[in-house]
């Protein structure tokens, strides 16, 4: 039996093969991986490709064409070279890239006539290095610190001495100190509280770069890497830029450092800063471009550039010089009035609006306190994206125009007296107003932004010089305002024959002490051997005074005591009432009418001025000192501050001026 059983299982083992079953459970253990299944499509959208591959190629192309016109730049034609500016400025649409490398292809020269144009993208300019990523703030403060140390041993000059030996030391050694010097004492404590000394450090930068002399050894040390990372680091900081600004633009009068501006990428700065809305900034960085340009002008000192800010095809046909007065500055004498105008400080400006009041900043090292030059913007037209609603509109504005024509339109600021030769113009049609521009916002230079759009073929000038009322006030200890009017009035000669003045016809609008300048400037033009000076005196064909004190002015005569406290400074005394310097100036001045036609407008206040800080008020211009003697003469109801700005463009005060200077360019010369 068993015998049996074994012969029946080796039938069957020989039967069926076994190893089938094992190798079934392994697969079962360890299943196969199948691949995964692929959702990709295999195959590519043919247009896509294409249209990639075009753009591509556009941008080569644009690339290619950008290239040929950096070279074109070069060109010896003037009508090529500028064309060929023109058209690398409109380049647009490049990748990062692209512009990178443009920006390295192009040159110092090329880059400044880039920076001057209207529209250009700021891309093709180089951008400020970043040699300073790694410092932190402490390591920048040490370098404006070194920088200070080593012009301090190159110079000689006592007020950068003055600093730099009491601003970096403990606060706590003040006993070193004499004559109870608090200044320099509380100068060195805003490091120890936590506040920030370097926009201190460049206030005294500035005033170290605002002497000519001087400026050349920061133009040696190269500091404008420094300078620029500043820049970045107080970006959001008005006054810092402000300092930053106005330092840059005295060194721009040195043609040698042009290159360096280039490389540190200050020459983009400036042309970003040149769209400015603040004055203070937009002004000095035009200056500082027009200074870097390959030009026979320059703009010197206090010189500054108000229009034009661009490159323009057009040479300007009439040069526009704005002089200020007595604690004046271009950057606030010549602003639009606002209600608040009625006061005046001591040392400056009195009380303004209060949503200016909070930004208000010492403008230079010898100037007053002031409001920045923030400009509002205007208001976009209604628009609607329903058709019936916006030909309403329409209808509506065109019917309230025909309405206003039909009405003579009377100017502000009209005068309560005078005397002219020819039609006043206290009105104008109402069809006029449709040619001028919307008068919604506040400018901070209206010789600037409305002037220059009122009257085409323009060089519009604005001048700057030192001037206080009392010599208690001094940015500096070692400087003290010694000049007079005479002295004054030649230095800024000197930088107007510099910026080309004189070389066309000149028309001056001038405030308070500034039309005594002006004056002085024509008297010793006037009987000079040199020819650009007679040249000068032969082209003036109007000047503009906004009470001047031809015979003198009551600010100059206090009584002992007051003159005692407030210290008059020299340029003030020079304007006694009676004063024998005026009066033989103002019959030589009127000589000078009888020999050359010169149109005259004179306008006078009839307003007292109030001093704030002395709690007085008077009339600083009385009608009969204001009055030239010849020309058309208004006395105007506004006081000696308010009189030079008009409240808008439909202003007596503006109109007048415009209609004047519009007839010398139409004139042939």
């Amino acid at each position: 039996m068993v015998c049996q059983i074994r012969s029946t299982k080796d039938i069957l083992s020989n039967a069926i093969d076994l190893s089938v079953l094992k190798l079934w459970e392994t697969r079962m253990e360890n299943p196969l991986k199948l691949p995964a299944e692929n959702t990709k499509p295999e195959y590519i959208i043919l247009n896509d490709l294409k249209t990639d591959n075009l753009s591509r190629i556009w941008d080569s192309l644009k690339f290619t064409v950008a290239e040929k016109l950096i070279g074109l730049c070069h060109n010896e034609n003037d009508f090529v070279r500028i064309k060929a500016l023109v058209s690398l400025g409109k380049i647009r649409n490049l990748d990062h890239g692209h512009f990178s490398v443009l920006s390295n292809m192009i040159d110092k020269d090329i880059a400044v006539r880039l920076a001057r144009l209207r529209d250009v993208d700021l891309r093709l300019l180089k951008e400020p290095p970043l040699k300073y990523l790694k410092y932190d703030h402490s390591m920048i403060v040490n370098e404006m610190k070194d920088l200070l140390l080593d012009l301090s041993e190159m110079s000689n000059h006592s007020c950068l001495e003055y600093f730099v030996s009491n601003a970096f030391f403990n606060a706590e050694d003040s006993n070193r100190f004499v004559d109870n010097d608090t200044t320099l004492v509380e100068i060195a404590k805003i490091g120890q509280n936590g506040q920030d000394i370097l926009p201190v450090c460049l206030e005294s930068l500035l005033h170290h770069a605002s002497i000519e002399v001087f400026a050349e050894d920061i133009v040696k040390m190269n500091a404008f890497s420094l300078l620029s990372e500043i820049h970045s680091r107080f970006i959001e900081d008005i006054n810092v830029n402000v300092t930053l600004c106005r330092i840059i633009s005295y060194l721009s009068l040195h043609k040698e450092v042009l290159e360096e501006l280039h490389t540190t990428g200050w020459i983009r700065i400036l042309a970003e800063w040149m769209k400015h809305d603040d004055v203070r900034i937009s002004i000095p960085a035009t200056r500082a471009l027009a200074n870097l340009e390959e030009k026979e002008e320059s703009y010197k000192g206090y010189i500054y550039l108000l229009h034009p800010n661009y490159i323009n095809k057009r040479e300007p046909k009439v040069d526009v010089v704005f002089v200020h007065g007595l604690l004046g500055g271009v950057f606030f004498t010549w602003r639009q009035r606002t209600k608040n105008d009625s006061t005046i400080g001591l040392l400056g400006k009195g009380a303004t609006s209060s949503s200016t009041t909070k930004l208000q900043k010492k403008e230079s090292v010898s100037q007053t306190i002031f409001m920045p030059g923030n400009r509002k913007k205007k208001q976009k037209n209604i628009q609607s994206s329903e058709p019936h609603t916006m030909q309403y509109i329409r209808d509506f504005e065109e019917d309230d125009l025909n309405e206003v024509k039909d009405y003579e339109v009377v100017l502000e600021d009209i005068p309560t007296n005078g005397s002219c030769t020819a039609s006043c113009g206290y009105s104008f049609e109402g069809d006029k107003l449709a040619s001028v521009e919307d008068n919604d916002y506040f400018t901070y230079c209206w010789p600037r932004d409305w002037l220059a759009e009122d009257c085409s073929d323009l060089r519009i000038i604005g001048a700057n010089y030192d001037t206080t009322l009392s010599k208690w006030y001094s940015f500096c200890p070692h400087i003290s305002g010694k000049t007079n009017i005479e002295e004054q009035s030649l230095k800024l000669l000197n930088n107007l024959l510099q910026a080309g003045i004189g070389k066309r016809p000149v028309v001056w609008v001038t405030h308070s002490m500034g039309g005594l300048l002006v004056k002085n400037i024509l008297c010793e033009a006037f009987h000079s051997s040199d020819s650009r000076l007679h040249e000068l005196v032969e082209n003036t064909k109007g000047i503009v005074f906004y009470s001047t004190p031809h015979l003198g002015s009551n600010l100059a005569t206090f009584n002992p005591a007051s003159q005692l406290v407030l210290r008059l400074s020299i340029e003030v005394q020079d304007l006694r009432e009676g004063s024998p310097f005026l009066l033989e100036l103002h019959d030589k001045f009127l000589k000078i009418l009888e020999s050359v036609p010169i149109k005259v407008i004179t306008f006078v206040e009839t307003k007292k001025t109030v001093f704030t800080a002395l709690k007085f008020n008077f009339q600083l211009v009385t009608p009969e000192s204001g009055n030239t003697g010849s020309g058309e003469y208004y006395e105007i109801p506004l006081d000696h501050l308010s009189i030079c700005k008009p409240v808008s463009r439909y202003s007596f005060l503006y109109r007048k001026v415009l209609t004047l200077i519009r007839d010398i360019v139409k004139t042939p010369q």
